[in-house]
C-alpha cells in the first residue's frame, strides 16, 4: 500500500474517531452508537497500518483481492447496523403507540373531570 494512501487513511479514521468523541461529549450520540463507529475507526485504523493482514485473511478466505474482503465486511457491517436500526425503529414505533394510546384515554378522561367540573359550578 502506497504511504500517501495509508496516511490518508489515518488521517480519515482519525477523524472519525475525533467526530464521535465530539458528538458523544455534546449528547448528540448514544453510548451505544460510538462504540460501533469506535469499532469501525479501530478496523480502519488497523487496515491503513496493516494492510498486509487485510490480505493475509482475504487469502484464508479465498477472495479473489483484498478490497474486495473489505467491501464485503463493510457490507457486512451495514447490513448490521441496519438491522439494529430496524429493531430500534420497532421498538420506538411500539413506545409511541403505547404512549398515543394512553394520552388518548388521559384526555377522555381530563374531559369528563371538567363535564363534572362545569356540571357542580352551575356552568
Amino acid at each position: 500500500m502506497d504511504i500517501k494512501l495509508k496516511i490518508l487513511g489515518i488521517v480519515a479514521s482519525l477523524i472519525l474517531a475525533a467526530l464521535v468523541f465530539h458528538l458523544l461529549r455534546k449528547k448528540r450520540l448514544k453510548e451505544s452508537y460510538s462504540i460501533f463507529w469506535g469499532i469501525v475507526s479501530t478496523i480502519t485504523i488497523i487496515i491503513a497500518l496493516w494492510y498486509n493482514g487485510v490480505i493475509i485473511i482475504t487469502e484464508l478466505l479465498n477472495i479473489e483481492s483484498p478490497i474486495n474482503g473489505i467491501f464485503f465486511i463493510a457490507f457486512f457491517l451495514l447490513a448490521i447496523l441496519s438491522l439494529y436500526f430496524s429493531v430500534q425503529f420497532t421498538q420506538t414505533s411500539r413506545k409511541i403507540k403505547i404512549l398515543a394510546q394512553e394520552n388518548t384515554i388521559l384526555r377522555g378522561k381530563i374531559n369528563d373531570l371538567e363535564k363534572k367540573i362545569n356540571k357542580l359550578s352551575g356552568n
